[in-house]
């Protein structure tokens, strides 16, 4: 009851306003992960730092060198 009143006096309307979702939104999920295993095991020699790149090329996400990694690796979380 009291985040309804401070929500009333803060903006007059009387019930609550929709949160975001919680927890971080996760650049990489399964089906990424996927993707990028199968493109190092078509060019088993590029460098992390190729690998950012057709990242970005191919889905538009941008991860640090570390992320890359740990998706290789399988201990990223999604």
């Amino acid at each position: 009851m009291r985040k309804i009143r401070k929500q009333q006096l803060r903006t007059g309307q009387m019930r609550r306003i929709a949160q975001s979702r919680y927890g971080v939104r996760r650049r990489v999920d399964e089906l990424l992960a996927g993707r990028i295993r199968e493109q190092v095991e078509r060019e088993p020699d590029w460098t992390l730092d190729q690998l950012r790149d057709w990242i970005w090329r191919d889905a538009r996400v941008s991860l640090s060198r570390s992320l890359v990694w740990l998706t290789l690796d399988g201990s990223a979380w999604y």
